[in-house]
């Protein structure tokens, strides 16, 4: 015992006869560059948000808001409107004009301050719709290819969804099925063939790029029984159809791996389609299809 009470007294005079000198480490200030985002489809007014850029020690700016930019929004390289200021930096259509499939949209941002002209363009996809979309009230191995115990465990309370897509276009390259219940509570596919499962912008869904093999048919199931009672835990299931374009596809790929690296991996930059400055700006389509849940 005495031994370890001379180590620390060692210890002690040592720290006590260091001589700390501050050290001013200048860090560079974020770059002067606007944040621009926009999430567009046609069943909603145009709205595109402008933010300032901060860095990530500068936690106590809270207002990044910019509120006296200007915002003018193009179809197919004509001018069409000058978005308005609302509130915290979000900018709308005064005309209630919303977006339609097959233009080409491009937004401009200047704002005081900020000396380059932010841009970006974009089109809205077509929707993309479902061949056929059917479930087995079984989990069905045949389809889903699972270990033995996974199986046996969900074997009797969960359905097998098929689905198959309808139609391709050249610029659908992306797609995501959210599900929920009766309530619009989000569901999570306990497992899903050939495609990840992952979180996307809405909910916990299946979602990826659309490749030649995503033509033919596809496979997910769900638990919808209770696992006490067996009982149904809702009567409907809707599966939410998007689909949107590469960059949007990107945008959130990058998102979900910046989420990942924060525990395991390196760090990810973050895609963005905003000449000048970054964000976001990107179009999406979406159709719901719902399913009634039954034993008969």
């Amino acid at each position: 015992m005495k031994k370890y009470q001379i180590f620390i007294s060692v210890l002690l005079s040592l720290f006590s006869s260091c001589s700390f000198n501050e050290i001013d480490v200048k860090i560079p200030p974020a770059d002067n560059l606007l944040v621009v985002n926009s999430f567009f489809s046609p069943n909603k007014v145009w709205e595109v948000s402008v933010n300032k850029l901060t860095g990530i020690l500068n936690k106590n700016d809270t207002n990044t808001f910019i509120e006296n930019a200007n915002v003018k929004l193009f179809k197919n390289g004509k001018f069409e409107e000058v978005l308005i200021n609302i509130k915290q930096g979000i900018y709308v259509s005064k005309t209630g004009n919303k977006p339609t499939v097959g233009n080409m949209y491009h937004i401009e941002v200047t704002a005081p301050n900020y000396k380059k002209t932010v841009s970006s363009k974009e089109k809205i996809p077509k929707k993309l719709t479902f061949k056929s979309i059917t479930f087995e009230r079984s989990l069905n191995r045949n389809k889903i290819n699972i270990d033995a115990d996974l199986y046996n465990y969900y074997k009797d309370l969960s359905y097998t969804f098929s689905y198959q897509f309808n139609d391709f276009f050249n610029d659908t390259s992306c797609f995501s099925i959210d599900i929920t219940n009766d309530f619009d509570t989000e569901v999570y596919p306990v497992y899903s063939e050939k495609i990840d499962i992952t979180k996307s912008l809405f909910v916990a869904s299946v979602w990826g790029e659309i490749k030649e093999a995503d033509k033919k048919e596809n496979y997910f199931f769900l638990q919808v029984k209770d696992e006490q009672t067996k009982e149904l835990l809702c009567d409907t299931i809707n599966l939410n159809l998007y689909s949107f374009s590469k960059s949007f596809y990107k945008y959130f790929e990058t998102i979900s791996a910046q989420d990942f690296f924060i525990n395991y991996s390196k760090p990810v930059g973050i895609f963005t389609n905003i000449e000048n400055g970054v964000g976001i700006f990107a179009g999406y389509n979406s159709k719901r299809y719902t399913i009634i849940i039954d034993e008969n």
